[in-house]
């Protein structure tokens, strides 16, 4: 019965190093595609507007990807408007959605 447990572990561990390296190879790729400051906004900022919101992880995964959605329609959509660059409106429009609602959350507390 041991051997079973073990070997399930080894097979879990060796998923997991795959998993790793996928994820990695994604990540390199997406900085050499759309460069450092696109994507890690996309990673970062996100996920910090739904921590303000909420502690519980499935929510801030959910309103991570609604912002990474809104964010993302809005910059393509002015980008193409006001023919300026993509990247840098997206940044721009997650960085400037992010510190808003942390001036109104610290405002209701404070």
């Amino acid at each position: 019965m041991r051997t079973n447990s073990i070997n399930a572990n080894n097979d879990f561990a060796k998923d997991l190093r795959g998993i790793n390296r996928k994820v990695k190879l994604v990540l390199v790729s997406s900085v050499q595609i759309a460069g450092i400051l696109q994507v890690f906004s996309f990673l970062v900022i996100p996920a910090l507007i739904g921590r303000l919101y909420t502690k519980e992880p499935s929510k801030i995964l959910l309103a991570g990807w609604a912002m990474g959605f809104l964010a993302s329609f809005f910059g393509v959509f002015f980008s193409y408007r006001l023919d300026i660059p993509t990247a840098p409106l997206i940044v721009a429009s997650l960085s400037i959605v992010f510190f808003v609602i942390l001036a109104w959350k610290g405002r209701r507390v404070g």
